[in-house]
């Protein structure tokens, strides 16, 4: 505990894509750098560097709570207001070139991304995506969001948004499956 005070960085999200011995690992959550390199709360490793993905996410307390990979699409959700210095609200996509809001965005942290085919789930702590309302878990289709429902409840009542969690793709019947 005694290096505590010293420590300003945190590290929350991590995933990776590629073979095995070639995988690049994405990470992402409370930071400025990544191995000396300026990277706004995200950043990848080759396997021999770090690399900014552009200039990163920003807002009042940016934080980086989750990643999913989509081919050389890379979404981040958190609690972020912009994404390469443009608006984005609390999740956006990196398409290895820029930055790009993703509809509109939600109204408050998003703690979980999971991708299904062409669909992007989010679940967190916001009650409305693209402008509409959305009890904690939405889907992005390419051009509109849409609420999900859980069949046990809402999510308040089953489990903390306060945690980050992992959300696996949909199955069949298009449900989601959420764990921490």
């Amino acid at each position: 505990m005694r290096y505590a005070s010293r420590c300003l960085a945190m590290l929350v999200a991590l995933t990776t894509c590629g073979t095995r011995a070639e995988a690049d690992v994405y990470a992402g959550g409370a930071f400025a750098a990544a191995g000396g390199v300026a990277a706004n709360h995200i950043a990848k490793w080759n396997g021999d560097s770090w690399s900014a993905l552009g200039i990163g996410i920003g807002g009042s307390a940016p934080y980086v709570y989750a990643i999913a990979l989509s081919g050389n699409d890379v979404y981040a959700g958190g609690d972020f207001q912009t994404a390469g210095g443009g608006p984005a609200n609390y999740i956006a996509k990196w398409d290895g070139n820029s930055w790009s809001a993703i509809g509109g965005g939600v109204n408050s942290s998003v703690r979980t991304v999971a991708l299904g085919g062409n669909d992007v789930y989010a679940g967190g702590d916001f009650t409305t995506a693209g402008g509409g309302p959305a009890s904690h878990i939405a889907k992005w289709n390419g051009s509109t969001w849409s609420a999900k429902r859980l069949a046990l409840g809402t999510l308040r009542e089953r489990w903390s948004t306060r945690q980050t969690a992992t959300a696996r793709p949909p199955d069949q019947y298009d449900r989601i499956f959420l764990g921490n």
